[in-house]
């Protein structure tokens, strides 16, 4: 890069809906800058007035994926030493759109775990489906292309082929339990050609996660399958786990990801933990 244009940079690696977004980000930066411009002729003030610009009427997480998106291209032109410094550093994130209030996005523990006895108490492949999101949290891309050997009852490991990013192939850690349930229901779905356990669209399960939300009453419209891995987290965190391992587990890039989305979640664990500090010293 430094003597290439951003353009001449792409992602094929990632699956269509993650190409659609690192594109975007892509055409978003040519359109201000030029598709010609070296980004060695770029100064962070200057790629700060393009956030800016940019964030004019948006929400801050909005402004933060054009950011990561980017930041890839970046990351790939200083290890081919066409770049020597991000033109991205320390810059401030600002939209102008508050984001959509947080209680739109988790579900209270108690209802998180209503759903998954609901889940685990139907036979149908959409249930199955949002109930392997739920204890893994999950998104929908990386559970749609499993087979039957990405489900180890012995080691209680569930294969998770995500192709948002390049890492997202992961090993996830479950019961095995959770695993021999989810084998046996399975195997009394229709077997596919293709060998993958699942055929359904986006539709299919929000439709029966819309019909759980009802079994359960829960009624705020805000709350979709996208709920279930937000509420993940704040389950895990309310039994202790590290938000290293919290981070991992949801293949995020990197540890800053999870910090940043759930830094509410982590103020209260850390007056949670503080109390648990002065009562050994009580």
């Amino acid at each position: 890069m430094g003597n290439k244009p951003l353009k001449l940079y792409t992602k094929p690696k990632y699956n269509f809906w993650g190409s659609v977004q690192y594109k975007r980000s892509l055409n978003l930066f040519c359109e201000y800058f030029g598709e010609g411009i070296l980004i060695k002729n770029i100064t962070r003030s200057e790629y700060q007035k393009f956030l800016n610009n940019f964030g004019e009427g948006r929400a801050d997480e909005t402004v933060r994926k054009v950011i990561g998106c980017l930041s890839q291209y970046f990351r790939d032109a200083i290890y081919d030493d066409y770049l020597k410094k991000y033109p991205s550093y320390n810059v401030d994130i600002k939209g102008t759109n508050k984001a959509k209030d947080e209680s739109t996005k988790f579900m209270t523990i108690k209802q998180y775990i209503d759903m998954i006895e609901y889940f685990k108490s139907r036979n149908e492949m959409s249930y199955i489906f949002l109930y392997i999101l739920a204890i893994t949290g999950a998104r929908y891309s990386d559970v749609i292309n499993m087979i039957e050997l990405d489900l180890n009852e012995k080691d209680g490991l569930i294969h998770l082929r995500g192709t948002k990013t390049a890492n997202a192939d992961r090993f996830v850690e479950v019961t095995q339990k959770d695993v021999q349930l989810i084998k046996y229901k399975i195997s009394k779905l229709p077997k596919r050609l293709d060998g993958k356990i699942f055929s359904l669209s986006h539709n299919a399960v929000k439709k029966s996660f819309n019909h759980t939300k009802k079994q359960i009453v829960l009624k705020d419209d805000g709350i979709t399958p996208y709920a279930l891995r937000h509420t993940h987290t704040p389950y895990l965190l309310s039994k202790g786990i590290p938000i290293e391992y919290i981070s991992k587990r949801l293949c995020h890039y990197n540890i800053s990801i999870t910090l940043n989305v759930y830094s509410h979640l982590l103020d209260e664990h850390k007056k949670e933990q503080a109390q648990r500090v002065r009562e050994l010293f009580s």
